[in-house]
Formats: C-alpha cells, sequence, structure tokens
C-alpha cells in the first residue's frame, strides 16, 4: 500500500511540475479559445431565436451539408502536417512541403465533392420548404466556404507548432463579434434568413484564412515541390482515409436522416439540439492543440500513464456533462429559446451521444498522435457503424427526433469500442517497437 501511494505522489508532483511549465500556453489557449467558443455559441443560439423554424431547418440542413463537403475535402490532410513534421517544425522547407501537399490534395477532393454533392443534392432538399429558392441558393455561399476553408486549416498548422496563438485567435474573435452585429443588425431589419447566415459565415472564413497565411508565412516555405511529400501524407492516411470518407457522411447522418423521414419540425429541432452538443467543442479543440502534441513528444516510459489519465479525465467530463443534463435540463433548454423548451427528454440522448463522441475523440487523438494508425481498425469503425445503424433502423422510430438521436447514441457506443481495440493493439505495437530499439542499442 505504501509502494502505491509513493507512487500516487510522484505522478501528482510531475502532474503539477508539468502544468506549471505549460502555464502560460494552457492560460492563452483557454483565454482564445474560450472568448470564441462563447462568441459561436452565443452567435448559435441567438440565431435560433432570430430565424423562424422553417429557416432553422434550411440551415441546419446546409451547413450539414457544407460539414460534410469540408470533411471530404479535406479527409485529414490539414491535421497530419503536426503529425509528420514532428520535431522537425523548425525547418521551413519540410513545413511548406507538408503545406503544399495537403493543399494540392485537398483541391483535388474539393472537386470531387462538389460532383458528389450535385447528384445528392436533390435528395437532401427534398422537403417543400416555402422558401426553396433560397435553400439552393445557399449552396453558392456553401460551396465558397468549403474552398476558403483550406486556408484556414492549413494554415493554422505553423501557428499550433510554434505556439503562437495569439496570432491564431485574434482574427476569430474579431470575426465572431462582427458576425454576431451584422446578424442582430439583419434581424432588427426583418431581412435575416437562412441565406444571409451562411453568406456571413463565408465572408468570415475567407477573412480568416488570409489572416492565417499572413501571420504564419514566416514559418514555412511556399510553393516547395511536394512530390515525395504527398506520397508520404498518402500513405500516412491511407488506413483511415476510407474511416474518413465514411466519417464525413456519417457525421452528418442526424440531419440528413431526420430531413428524409421526419417534417421540417423535425429537422429544426435536430439542428436546435445539435447546437448543445457544441459544448465539447472547447474540449474537441483543447485535443487538438494540447493533448496531441503533448502525446505525440512522449517518450515510451511515461506514455501509459499520461494516456491514461487524459482518457479517465475525458470520461469523467462527459459524465459530468451529461448528468447534469439529465438533472438540470431547463437550464440547457433556456439558450434554446421558447421554440425548443419542450425537447427536455431528447436533450439528453443527445448530450449522452455528445459525451460519449467525445470521449471516443480524445482516445482517438492520442492514437492518432502516436500513428497507430491500422487497415483492421478502418475496416472495424465502418463495419461496427453501419451495424450500429442497421440495428437503429430496425429499432427507433426514425421519424421522430428522440428516434434519431437515440440511433446517434448507439451508434457512438459502437465507434468507443473501436477506438478502445485501437488502443489495446497500439501499445502492443508500442512495447514491440521500443523492445526492438532497447535490442538494437545492446
Amino acid at each position: 500500500m505504501e509502494i502505491v501511494f509513493t507512487e500516487i505522489k510522484t505522478q501528482s508532483l510531475k502532474l503539477i511540475e508539468t502544468v506549471q511549465k505549460q502555464s502560460p500556453l494552457l492560460a492563452r489557449f483557454f483565454s482564445g479559445q474560450v472568448v470564441i467558443q462563447f462568441l459561436n455559441l452565443l452567435n448559435g443560439f441567438l440565431l435560433l431565436r432570430w430565424l423562424s423554424i422553417e429557416n432553422v431547418a434550411i440551415f441546419s440542413m446546409l451547413f450539414g451539408i457544407q460539414t460534410l463537403m469540408n470533411s471530404m475535402s479535406d479527409l485529414g490532410f490539414s491535421g497530419s502536417i503536426i503529425a509528420l513534421t514532428g520535431n522537425r517544425y523548425s525547418h521551413k522547407k519540410i513545413l511548406g512541403g507538408y503545406i503544399s501537399s495537403a493543399k494540392q490534395l485537398r483541391r483535388i477532393f474539393f472537386l470531387i465533392i462538389i460532383l458528389i454533392m450535385a447528384g445528392l443534392a436533390p435528395f437532401l432538399l427534398k422537403n417543400n420548404f416555402e422558401n426553396n429558392t433560397f435553400a439552393w441558393l445557399g449552396f453558392i455561399p456553401v460551396v465558397a466556404s468549403v474552398y476558403w476553408q483550406a486556408d484556414c486549416s492549413i494554415y493554422a498548422s505553423p501557428l499550433i507548432i510554434h505556439k503562437q496563438l495569439k496570432a491564431y485567435y485574434k482574427p476569430q474573435i474579431l470575426t465572431s463579434v462582427l458576425r454576431i452585429l451584422i446578424n442582430y443588425i439583419l434581424y432588427l431589419t426583418n431581412v435575416i434568413s437562412a441565406l444571409s447566415v451562411l453568406i456571413i459565415n463565408a465572408l468570415v472564413i475567407l477573412y480568416m484564412g488570409k489572416q492565417n497565411k499572413k501571420n504564419a508565412s514566416n514559418y514555412f516555405e511556399e510553393n516547395i515541390k511536394a512530390k515525395e511529400t504527398k506520397r508520404e501524407m498518402l500513405r500516412y492516411l491511407a488506413p483511415i482515409m476510407p474511416s474518413n470518407i465514411f466519417n464525413s457522411f456519417f457525421g452528418q447522418i442526424q440531419i440528413f436522416i431526420i430531413a428524409y423521414f421526419g417534417s421540417i419540425t423535425n429537422i429544426a429541432e435536430v439542428g436546435a439540439l445539435g447546437r448543445l452538443s457544441q459544448l465539447f467543442l472547447l474540449l474537441s479543440a483543447f485535443n487538438m492543440m494540447i493533448v496531441e502534441p503533448a502525446i505525440a513528444k512522449t517518450d515510451h516510459n511515461s506514455l501509459f500513464k499520461k494516456y491514461i489519465f487524459i482518457a479517465i479525465a475525458a470520461l469523467f467530463i462527459s459524465f459530468f456533462i451529461t448528468w447534469s443534463a439529465y438533472s438540470f435540463p431547463d437550464i440547457y433548454l433556456w439558450v434554446l429559446g421558447n421554440k425548443y423548451s419542450h425537447l427536455d427528454k431528447q436533450l439528453v440522448w443527445l448530450i449522452a451521444a455528445a459525451g460519449v463522441n467525445f470521449l471516443s475523440t480524445t482516445i482517438w487523438t492520442m492514437s492518432s498522435a502516436r500513428k497507430w494508425v491500422f487497415w483492421w481498425g478502418t475496416a472495424f469503425y465502418i463495419t461496427t457503424v453501419i451495424l450500429c445503424q442497421l440495428c437503429g433502423i430496425l429499432t427507433f422510430n426514425l421519424a421522430t427526433t428522440t428516434g434519431v438521436l437515440q440511433l446517434s447514441l448507439l451508434t457512438a457506443i459502437g465507434i468507443l469500442i473501436v477506438q478502445l481495440s485501437i488502443t489495446i493493439v497500439g501499445f502492443q505495437k508500442e512495447k514491440r517497437l521500443h523492445q526492438n530499439l532497447s535490442f538494437q542499442k545492446i
């Protein structure tokens, strides 16, 4: 027992020392990220009050399509820059090569997804909206946003790697404030609509992309010939690319299913509740900004303890937020407005699914940082999701908001099982690699 307490004390002291070393970075992260997430949440919740039920439905549908197109255009290219660069981030040419590769690959997949969406659009917008013209015109700012998002995502990587969080957050905070003010003016003049909101969002993305590129220009060389780095990026992402493609569609499955089976009101309800799941966005950003680089740089001896600590922390946070939604639903529903105050039961299903997804995302962030990427993991993931979806279709009433959210929770649990399996195999791989390196030194 004394040995256990000694170990706990040692690890606690190491944790305190690590936090003290990283406190300036953590302070910049939380001050920037909290402000941005608050402003984005505020804008989203205000839009639920300012827009009609139909406009909320149109916006939710088109924003889901925009998110799908973003995911399909990127497929992990932007995120892989940090992992592939590793401790070579000070070499401008190397970092520039990965940036060039990500830009070229994203451009190719952007063109592919436009062709795919041209065929899917009639299916996704089968509901007869009163403002059907606005719904179709909304595709213009959606496509523009996806194209401009490339600069936002790709040029953010050098800023994150070099811990230039002020330069990373400042444009986001400025545009978030302006977006709220412009939407409020449009609301007061009674001309606000789903189309106007999408246009403003597109212009915000354009500005942020230009600022990220400008602020990151000192950390990489431009226009590097990226044939070799492109191959390396594709090799790294190849095992998970099928799951990324699959997940691009699955990530928006809630809104697409309810759009097909349900009514315009159901689309608005799912879209409104989806805003509450953004409570986990701050934590997901923490994974990308802090957890991923930390795990990537961790040595073998301390990896397991750090991995378990972060996973348990994510589990506790998910449980606490889900419990609060169950115990105090009125607090959550108040921010949605009177039009959605009847969704107390649906709220719990949504938050529970979002919590499980956050835990899965945290585990995956750590696994990908260690390059635990396996072909069998991709197959296992896709198979599990399809089986969960089939079980849900046979079990739940997907013409209702509750049925769609229950399906989401079932699928989230399946995904968590997959990520835990990848983690177990990843640690076995790490152990074998460490043993081989030790043997070679001998």
